[in-house]
């Protein structure tokens, strides 16, 4: 009898806490049952089921193919789970399966011109809600703008009755002319102003005036368009295709001319119609929690450009994310895809703590990859913190908006960000921070390490750094980083940024090379301590401090720094109110003598050449002596970026 009783208890045991399955075809009907013969198609439906299974642990199979979706998944806190019945959804490592934020769309071949002719379903007459990410068979396709390549420069600027008028090249001009009137309201233009963009759709166009008009004159004086001066694209408009652009010949309709390898018969056609692919939002009361996201593709996926436009603010701030999460902790997104993103992909905002993001690629986006916390909260309890994103390969981005950062950590705290590879954005490569100057700041303790940071900037915004940093930071350390070919367009070019009130960071043991600007610049702050770091071959200069200020500013110790000339530092550098001691300098013109007066106010200087020697992306020092005659301790490089 006890052996019956036993075996009773343990089958029961196991019916209670043995992980569930609940299966996800690209077959399956969200109707069915979500077993393995009767799997279900959303990722919706399975969550669904998954709520009557609560006392369990429980994965989710994702099946590989193609998913095509319009409703984002929506997770609120009756989903929550404990780390003992946690849900864990798991995709095909080897089949994979891919989200698509649209219709799968069939293009039709118009035999006259070779292009495809790709229906949307929109409703005809609609202006200002298309879509401007497209892709075929996953793959992103370029809407048109002119120029090609380059840009254009407003010839005269008018601010009147609301409204802003440039006069355009008259190349443009012409090409303008053969758009129709519904054309013309869809064609958005895109102004590069500082280290922000403004981006308007045209209101009015004048042919005989060769103008432009757009409604909004509400532009801060620090982002006044200017004549002959900034820069402007011109986008979806009507012109010769190039083999793989687009633009869209009526509100429901795009021509697309096919690159030499699309096959029609082959090719599937998607156009972003989903703002979002997932929602996880808890209660003040009751996060969300313990949901794990594995082996998952994102792709065309994101929000239209706003009718209204897009009103210029630093990194691309107020810009949403199609994976928001608010009031959540215990949530892991591990080798996650996502492409061909308008927006960004992650947004980790109120109430959320306890979240990676691990082993993931991003590329082809419209803004940034990953948010961290708000600009502000109703209560500093509500404050994002203990995020780790490490691992990551973020590469290509700020398509839609050029202003945005890969990485951007808001208000938030104690967060880690390690081991990611960030590349190809017009601006920014990692920021922290939301506070301008001195005073209270919520960006504190955050650790970035071991990034490999480069290729940023690309000649076409301005005030920017690998890695930026604004407002007090206590406890913040930047270190064993390598940043390299940030490139301004007009100045602001820097590698390790602390902008205005940047203060009590550690940055030790980074590698800062070929910036266009220097390696090192604060605006203005406190009590920053700069170590055992190599700033070399940057372009102005190695150093640079915009602000004098009646306080310890920074403390520069045991750093070598190589330049092409004698121009180590920049505007106030040897002004500066700073502990400097045991750096070591070197010119590649070999001018001790001037070296020397140059640090007449520092101590335990050398000058010596420290031999470096390129290695793949970073350099190593050869000069053994370095090591001898100061404190410098080796950096190993080896260490830096993705690994595995």
């Amino acid at each position: 009898m006890k052996n019956i009783t036993l075996f009773i208890c343990v089958f029961i045991f196991q019916a209670i806490f043995s992980q569930q399955l609940i299966y996800v075809s690209t077959t399956g009907n969200d109707q069915n049952d979500g077993t393995k013969q009767s799997p279900v198609y959303s990722l919706q439906a399975a969550f669904d089921l998954a709520k009557k299974k609560y006392y369990q642990p429980l994965e989710i199979k994702v099946n590989g193919g193609n998913y095509f979706f319009v409703e984002p998944l929506a997770i609120n806190e009756s989903y929550s789970r404990t780390l003992k019945n946690k849900i864990r959804v798991i995709g095909d490592k080897i089949n994979k399966p891919i989200f698509y934020g649209g219709d799968k769309i069939l293009p039709i071949l118009d035999k006259e011109t070779g292009y495809w002719i790709i229906n949307t379903n929109k409703k005809k007459g609609a202006i200002g809600e298309n879509s401007h990410i497209l892709s075929i068979n996953g793959q992103s396709r370029k809407v048109t703008r002119f120029p090609s390549e380059g840009f254009a420069k407003p010839l005269k600027v008018s601010y009147k009755n609301g409204s802003v008028t440039i006069v355009i090249p008259s190349e443009l001009n012409e090409l303008l002319n053969s758009n129709s009137h519904e054309n013309i309201k869809n064609i958005y233009v895109t102004f590069y102003v500082k280290w922000t963009n403004i981006i308007r759709y045209i209101d009015e166009y004048n042919y005989k005036e060769s103008t432009i008009s757009f409604k909004g004159t509400n532009l801060p004086e620090l982002y006044l368009i200017e004549p002959n001066k900034t820069n402007f694209t011109v986008n979806n408009i009507k012109k010769v295709l190039k083999p793989g652009e687009w633009y869209y010949n009526d509100s429901k309709t795009i021509l697309y001319r096919p690159l030499e390898n699309d096959n029609i018969s082959k090719s599937f056609v998607v156009v972003a119609r989903s703002k979002e692919v997932i929602n996880i939002k808890g209660t003040l009361n009751k996060k969300v929690s313990y949901i794990d996201f594995e082996n998952i593709y994102f792709n065309t996926i994101g929000a239209s450009l706003d009718r209204s436009g897009y009103f210029p603010y630093q990194a691309a701030v107020n810009v949403e994310s199609i994976i928001q999460l608010s009031h959540a902790n215990n949530i892991n997104f591990i080798n996650i895809s996502a492409k061909n993103i308008s927006t960004n992909v992650f947004w980790l905002k109120e109430g959320s703590d306890n979240i990676k993001i691990l082993k993931s690629n991003f590329s082809d986006l419209g803004a940034g990859a990953i948010k961290i916390g708000n600009i502000k909260y109703d209560s500093d309890n509500y404050a994002t913190n203990n995020i780790v994103v490490n691992n990551n390969i973020i590469n290509g981005g700020g398509k839609l908006y050029p202003d945005a950062v890969p990485i951007l950590i808001l208000e938030s705290y104690s967060n880690l960000v390690s081991h990611n590879d960030i590349s190809d954005f017009t601006y920014t490569g990692i920021s922290i921070g939301w506070k301008w100057g001195y005073g209270k700041s919520l960006a504190y303790k955050n650790i970035i390490s071991h990034n490999h940071i480069y290729n940023l900037g690309n000649g076409i915004m301005d005030d920017m750094g690998g890695i930026y940093t604004l407002g007090e930071s206590n406890g913040t350390i930047i270190e064993n980083n390598v940043i390299h070919d940030i490139t301004s367009n007009n100045y602001g070019g820097w590698g390790i940024y602390a902008d205005e009130g940047s203060s009590h960071l550690l940055i030790k043991n980074n590698l800062v090379y070929n910036c266009s600007d220097s390696g090192f610049h604060q605006h203005y702050g406190k009590e920053n301590i700069i170590e055992n770091n190599i700033f070399a071959f940057n372009g102005k200069a190695e150093l640079e401090v915009s602000r004098i200020e009646n306080h310890l500013s920074l403390t520069f110790n045991n750093n070598i720094i190589v330049h092409n000339d004698k121009n180590f530092f920049n505007q106030n550098w040897l002004k500066l109110t700073k502990n400097a001691s045991n750096n070591i300098y070197y010119s590649l013109i070999d001018d001790k003598n001037e070296t020397s007066v140059l640090l007449k106010e520092e101590s335990n200087y050398h000058i010596i050449n420290p031999l470096l020697e390129k290695k793949e992306f970073y350099y190593v020092v050869k000069n053994s002596d370095i090591y001898k005659l100061s404190n410098f301790k080796k950096i190993d490089f080896l260490d830096i970026g993705v690994k595995n």
